[in-house]
């Protein structure tokens, strides 16, 4: 298998769905059996990871598909509809509302480091961008994108994130600073 093939695995949107959803199932779990002193402490950073995380997530794939299915710009490959075709790309999927602009693996792909960042503040997390970038970049070798597509997927993705840290405080029902 295509090293980038690999390595676009680790933004798909649909992988990144299912752990936002399960971190956030998480986190009700937490809220629901939980003591609430449990979750203060060195144990606050649970709380805000997981509410953070899952609706920095959720929201930006939203973002991804209402733009997607507003914009609806092709991708600038060839899908195999058929066996005979010989100049196509087997990675450019041919649903009706999966076009090109912006990339959601480039999107997901940000979310998790960004969120990481904001919160630790460590120097070394910067490394974890290379892993987004690297979806990011796999996505235009592998011909299913164009550098702007995933330019913007990754734009929406670190914003979105930034926009759910700087808000965390100044809303009551994230309980949480």
């Amino acid at each position: 298998m295509d090293a980038w093939v690999l390595i676009s695995v680790m933004g798909d949107p649909r992988t990144w769905g299912v752990i936002g959803s399960l971190i956030a199932a998480f986190y009700v779990l937490l809220r629901v059996f939980c003591p609430d002193d449990w979750l203060e402490g060195d144990r606050r950073w649970i709380k805000v990871f997981s509410l953070v995380f899952s609706l920095s997530l959720l929201t930006t794939l939203f973002a991804i598909y209402a733009i997607k299915t507003t914009v609806g710009i092709e991708r600038p490959c060839v899908p195999c509809t058929s066996p005979e075709m010989s100049a196509c790309n087997p990675y450019c999927s041919f649903d009706g509302w999966d076009s090109s602009f912006p990339s959601g693996h480039a999107a997901t792909a940000f979310v998790g480091p960004t969120l990481l960042y904001l919160m630790f503040r460590r120097r070394w997390l910067l490394s974890l961008f290379v892993i987004s970038f690297l979806v990011a970049v796999s996505r235009v070798a592998m011909g299913v994108h164009t550098p702007i597509d995933v330019a913007v997927g990754a734009i929406i993705g670190f914003t979105i994130t930034n926009v759910f840290w700087k808000i965390r405080a100044k809303i009551p029902v994230f309980g949480i600073s």
